[in-house]
C-alpha cells in the first residue's frame, strides 16, 4: 500500500533533561537549544525535584543525605536564590541505595503495627515488634572510607559526638540505650588509648577537655565535655544529631575492631559485670589476647567475613 502524501506527522514535545548524558538531536542546519536542556540546568536539581525523583519525604531525604555524605551545592548562576540545589549525579548515586528500601519497609511496618494496636491485639503487636526491619550501615562505612587511614583522619567528629551523647540524659527523643551504647564505646576507646599509650596532649577549656592521640601516624583530637548536669536546649534539632550518631556508632565499631585486631587483642573486650555495676567504668574492662596473630591469614579472612577494615 502506497504511503499517503499529506501533512507530516508532528514531532513529540521533548521533556527537559535531568541527566547529563541525555542526548538531543538537532536539525541539519542547527537549532537554538531551549532553556533547561543543557549546561548547569541539567547538572543540578532542586530539593523538591530530588524528593519527587526518589519518592521520599523531607525527613527521610535528610537522613539518607547525612548517612551517604551528600551535601547541597551552590551553582554559579542560581535561577532561584531561595531554593536548595543538589548535584544530579549525587541524587542518581543515592537512588539505588538499600536504605531507601528500609525506609519504605519501616513505613509499612508502622502502619501494620498501628492497625494491630488499634484492634487491641497485644500478642500480634509484640510479634511484629520482634520482627521489625533493621537498618544496616556497614556498607556505608566501606563506601565512605575505602582505607583505614582515611577513616582515622575523619575520626575527630565521631569521637566528639559520641562522648557528648554519653553524658546526655535520656529524654523522649534520646533513648537510654543510645547513651549506654555511647558510654560503652567511649570506655572501649579510652581502654585502647591506655593500652597502646597513644595519648600525646591534653588541654582543659571551658567547653571541656581536649585530648590528642597519635595512632599509626595520624593525630586524632576529640572533645570530652565536663561532667555536669546538662539542660537540653529546645532550639536544637536532635533528630539530625541522632542521624549522625547512628552512623558514628557503626563507624567507631569498625575502627575499634581494626585497632584491637592490630594490637592482637579481642574485640569487644571482656567486661567484669560486678565492677561495672559498681561504677568502675574503664577498670571493668579486661584485655584478652587474640588466638590468631594480627598478620596471619586466618585473622585476615575472619576480618573480611565480618566486614571490617582489612
Amino acid at each position: 500500500m502506497a504511503k499517503r502524501s499529506g501533512r507530516p506527522k508532528p514531532k513529540s514535545i521533548k521533556s527537559k533533561a535531568i541527566n547529563k548524558n541525555s542526548k538531543r538531536k538537532l536539525d541539519t542546519l542547527g537549532k537554538k537549544l531551549k532553556k533547561g536542556y543543557a549546561g548547569e540546568a541539567i547538572l543540578y536539581m532542586t530539593r523538591s525535584q530530588a524528593l519527587r525523583k526518589l519518592s521520599l519525604s523531607l525527613k527521610d531525604f535528610r537522613r539518607i543525605c547525612i548517612l551517604k555524605g551528600i551535601y547541597p551545592r551552590e551553582p554559579k548562576h542560581k535561577p532561584n536564590k531561595t531554593q536548595t540545589y543538589y548535584h544530579a549525579k549525587d541524587i542518581a548515586y543515592i537512588s539505588h541505595e538499600p536504605i531507601i528500601d528500609y525506609f519504605r519497609k519501616m513505613k509499612t511496618f508502622l502502619k501494620k503495627l498501628s492497625r494491630s494496636h488499634g484492634r487491641g491485639e497485644k500478642s500480634e503487636v509484640l510479634r511484629k515488634w520482634e520482627n521489625k526491619p533493621e537498618m544496616n550501615l556497614d556498607h556505608l562505612v566501606k563506601e565512605r572510607y575505602p582505607t583505614f587511614n582515611s577513616a582515622l583522619t575523619d575520626l575527630d567528629d565521631a569521637l566528639s559526638m559520641i562522648h557528648l551523647f554519653a553524658l546526655l540524659p535520656a529524654t523522649s527523643s534520646i533513648r537510654a540505650s543510645k547513651s549506654q551504647t555511647c558510654r560503652r564505646l567511649c570506655h572501649e576507646w579510652n581502654f585502647y588509648i591506655i593500652q597502646s599509650r597513644s595519648l600525646r596532649k591534653v588541654f582543659i577549656s571551658i567547653k571541656g577537655v581536649y585530648y590528642q592521640a597519635e595512632i599509626q601516624g595520624q593525630k586524632i583530637t576529640w572533645l570530652v565535655p565536663h561532667k555536669f548536669s546538662q539542660d537540653l536546649p529546645g532550639d536544637v534539632d536532635f533528630q539530625v544529631m541522632l542521624t549522625f550518631l547512628d552512623f558514628y556508632q557503626v563507624f567507631l565499631r569498625f575502627v575499634l575492631y581494626r585497632l584491637y585486631f592490630t594490637a592482637g587483642m579481642k574485640y569487644p573486650p571482656s567486661v567484669d559485670a560486678l565492677r561495672d555495676c559498681e561504677g568502675a567504668e574503664i577498670d571493668a574492662l579486661t584485655a584478652e589476647l587474640d588466638v590468631a596473630p594480627a598478620d596471619s591469614e586466618e585473622s585476615r579472612e575472619l576480618a573480611g567475613r565480618r566486614g571490617r577494615f582489612i
